[in-house]
């Protein structure tokens, strides 16, 4: 039968992605194994069709978008998730290590929990980024576990950063790789306004220095535990928002965990494949 092109690549990708190991695909360059599997499809239905001549003509096009460079726009037609179009590891940027004493107790922290819509105009600095990050999903074990719990240690939840305002941080989105303790550029400029738009108009999203957006890629955990993959993935958002509340609190930082957007259009601002969901988004800032 009829099959198009990109729909099969989206499969594979997504089957791919679905199934390989977390740790897996902390390292992979999915921009470049995107560009490969898309330069593929054309070959193998030409070469289907009797036309040898235009595979090898598709298969030189293919090798020639490899050699393409910079980054990606949200919503401009990728295949993947916004997260992975990067041009390599060499452009991850480093983040501050994460502080592993603070100032306040777990029951002070507890104590002190609210959900907060209003936030001084200071801007964040790296290190409360990079410690904010870390309480998310950071790696806390040798073995690759992290922060917050996870069914299976298959940890389907990405967390996305809206930057405004954030010292030594130029406005943009950024995917947070645990591994690595770092961010992958994914677009330019500031998103804040954009991003309110699809939550509802909320203002808190728009003023606040910086905003962070969690996704999950169900099929993770799904590959293992079928159909209650959806009811886990849903505990383990939980499970990273209460980390980042209470991480928020030590840095005298307010936040709140918003579920009212588009979830299309957020999708499209970020970019993400359709396998991903965003779930919650985290606006940040200067507890007032």
């Amino acid at each position: 039968g009829n099959i198009h092109p990109r729909h099969l690549v989206r499969q594979s990708i997504a089957a791919f992605r679905s199934h390989a190991r977390a740790d897996t695909l902390e390292k992979l360059d999915y921009e470049r194994l995107a560009r490969v599997v898309s330069g593929l499809v054309p070959t193998v239905l030409e070469l289907a069709a009797g036309k040898p001549e235009q595979a090898l003509g598709s298969q030189a096009r293919g090798h020639a978008q490899e050699d393409k460079e910079g980054w990606q726009r949200p919503g401009a037609g990728g295949l993947l998730s916004a997260a992975h179009a990067k041009k390599g590891e060499e452009t991850m940027i480093t983040l501050p290590a994460p502080a592993l004493e603070g100032s306040i107790s777990v029951e002070i922290a507890l104590q002190g929990r609210i959900s907060s819509r209003n936030y001084g105009p200071e801007p964040l600095s790296l290190a409360q980024l990079s410690q904010l990050l870390w309480a998310a999903q950071g790696i806390t074990r040798s073995g690759g576990q992290r922060s917050a719990p996870s069914a299976g240690a298959l940890y389907p939840v990405e967390v996305y950063v809206a930057c405004g305002q954030v010292q030594g941080l130029e406005p943009g989105l950024y995917h947070y790789r645990p591994h690595g303790h770092g961010l992958v550029p994914v677009a330019k400029g500031d998103l804040r306004q954009e991003l309110a738009a699809a939550a509802l108009d909320q203002g808190s999203i728009a003023r606040a220095p910086v905003n962070l957006v969690l996704t999950a890629v169900y099929g993770r955990t799904a590959a293992k535990y079928g159909s209650r993959a959806r009811r886990y993935v849903h505990m383990e958002i939980g499970h990273v928002g209460q980390n980042i509340y209470l991480q928020a609190v030590g840095l005298g930082l307010g936040t709140v965990m918003v579920g009212a957007f588009d979830d299309d259009r957020v999708q499209r601002l970020l970019g993400l494949a359709e396998e991903e969901a965003p779930l919650a988004i985290m606006p940040m800032g200067r507890l007032l």
